[in-house]
């Protein structure tokens, strides 16, 4: 009885972390017996499954659930832990957080860690980017920060960084800054929320159209079909006390509705604003055809554009032609036209003939990426119906749907495009997936495992070894075809890590490889941040 009251007492106190957005959790730390001194961390709750980020105080950090750090130089310091699990649409995200003194390789004076302020900014145009600054922030050129957002995304180490959150939420944001021997640390925890979303204002159109009876379907009754576009409207409310009768011709102003109002389904439903009797001459229909030049609009903006020509059977343009565009303009040429919306423009050669056309401008397709197990699945943000998606990535290797996944043999940085190809045209987005596949540690000697961090890297690269190997080792740098672009000799003499210089390295990905006379120690890819 008393231990199937304890593991209730266990999944009651998992269930409570997992029941709450933001949570907290204990650190747990044991010395080692290693010279320098070392240290393990764990959480009290070890939670299966969970993604653990850890940074120690020396702007060190791990992903280990369970990780074992040594300090260059002993003092005090304040340990953070962030512990993710739940799931995509539910995550939970606990931290923790420990000032303790450690013994380092090199013993200081113990130095009190001080707190500084996080003042976030939220971005005018964008709810979801901040920028964040410290209060005081440090005046000395030599100061080193250290920022996690609180979520997976890299850390960044500027003074004043900007970060965009991928979704709505609650963050708990870490700072540390170095200074010498000094250390300071800052916490904020920070609601994000999405912007919000303003209903579009009422369009008023404008057109002409003749009204018929459509009192054999059900629901349905009087109904006006446009003369231009052709198009079948339901008068759900007339703003005026003008009366509809089967057979008239009418000019008139109106405004849809964004759901059904009547029971009819044969079109949409309208609000007339404005309506008066004309008399309509049916013209025949040109025997021509209409040649549309079409812009697509750029950035998802309105500014599009459109060109239309008459064309005579030869195919020659037709001089003194009339045209009327679908949104009351008229001319050959219309502009600030908006992506994904239906568009109809009239030729008329007075007295002789009539011809319509229709046509859409495709907006930028939006897409996004992720990788699980090493396959990359591409989709599409909002597929339009009637519009097919053709994927390119960018090896010769092509693809068709909304929502496609592929397994890249190679590793490398692909121009992977996206076009939306419809019967108007042609819209595409192209943009560069970063391909980099886990390297396994091979010849490991004493058992040496080798990691990389931060990575991807823009001025230093640590090279963490988890059981620090011995000796003169050699590190080499090649790209990705092979060529040795940074060679070094150093000599390590049991430390847990060495640091390296790649301000030089032309911005891509890297192979780096540590070896000594007899055999290759590790290999770890990583990216040269730009």
């Amino acid at each position: 009885m008393k231990s199937i009251l304890s593991l209730l007492i266990v999944l009651f106190s998992i269930t409570g972390l997992f029941a709450q957005n933001v949570c907290t959790v204990k650190i747990l730390f044991a010395a080692n017996k290693t010279n320098p001194p070392s240290y393990t961390f764990k959480t009290e709750t070890q939670i299966a499954g969970a993604r653990y980020i850890w940074t120690f105080g020396d702007n060190t950090g791990s992903d280990s659930p369970m990780p074992t750090h040594a300090y260059s130089k002993g003092g005090s310091y304040v340990v953070h832990v962030q512990v993710k699990s739940g799931t995509d649409a539910a995550p939970v995200t606990c931290n923790g957080e420990l000032s303790a003194q450690f013994e380092g390789a090199t013993v200081v004076t113990p130095v009190v860690p001080c707190k500084v302020t996080i003042l976030p900014t939220k971005n005018s145009t964008n709810p979801l980017n901040y920028s964040f600054k410290t209060d005081p922030a440090s005046t000395a050129a030599t100061a080193k920060y250290l920022w996690t957002f609180g979520d997976e995304t890299s850390n960044s180490d500027t003074k004043l960084p900007s970060h965009t959150f991928a979704r709505a939420g609650t963050y708990v944001l870490h700072v540390t800054v170095t200074n010498g021997t000094q250390v300071c640390y800052g916490e904020f925890s920070l609601k994000v929320e999405a912007a919000t979303v303003t209903p579009p204002a009422l369009v008023t159109y404008s057109g002409r159209g003749k009204v018929s009876s459509l009192s054999s379907v059900s629901g349905c009754g009087l109904v006006i079909t446009t003369i231009e576009t052709n198009v079948r409207l339901i008068p759900a409310k007339i703003s005026t006390n003008f009366v509809l009768r089967e057979g008239q011709y009418v000019e008139f102003t109106y405004q849809k509705y964004a759901e059904k109002i009547t029971t009819c389904k044969e079109g949409a439903d309208i609000n007339i604003l404005t309506i008066k009797e004309i008399s309509v001459t049916i013209l025949p229909n040109c025997k021509g055809p209409i040649n549309l030049l079409l812009f697509d609009p750029t950035n998802n903006l309105c500014n599009g554009s459109a060109t239309v020509k008459l064309l005579d059977e030869a195919g020659k343009e037709i001089q003194h032609v009339r045209y009327l565009w679908s949104d009351g303009r008229t001319g050959s040429s219309a502009g600030t036209l908006c992506p994904d919306k239906l568009y109809t423009v009239q030729a008329t050669i007075e007295n002789v003939c009539q011809k319509t056309t229709s046509f859409t401008l495709l907006s930028k397709p939006l897409w996004h990426s992720s990788s699980v197990d090493g396959v990359n699945n591409f989709t599409v943000l909002a597929p339009v119906d009637g519009v097919q998606y053709e994927w390119n990535f960018g090896n010769g290797v092509t693809k068709i749907g909304p929502s496609v996944s592929y397994n890249f043999q190679k590793d490398g940085i692909y121009d992977v495009q996206l076009k939306a190809v419809s019967l108007d045209g042609v819209s595409s987005n192209t943009k560069q997936v970063v391909v980099m596949k886990s390297v396994a540690t091979t010849d490991v000697i004493n058992k040496s495992e080798v990691d990389l961090y931060p990575n991807p890297a823009k001025e230093i690269i640590r090279i963490d070894f988890k059981n620090p190997a011995e000796g003169t080792l050699k590190v080499e740098i090649k790209n990705l075809s092979g060529r040795s672009v940074y060679i070094e000799q150093i000599t390590n003499d049991g430390s847990s890590h060495a640091d390296i210089n790649i301000q030089n390295l032309n911005a891509g990905m890297y192979v780096l490889r540590i070896s000594n006379d007899q055999r290759i120690i590790g290999e770890r890819k990583f990216i040269k941040a730009y």
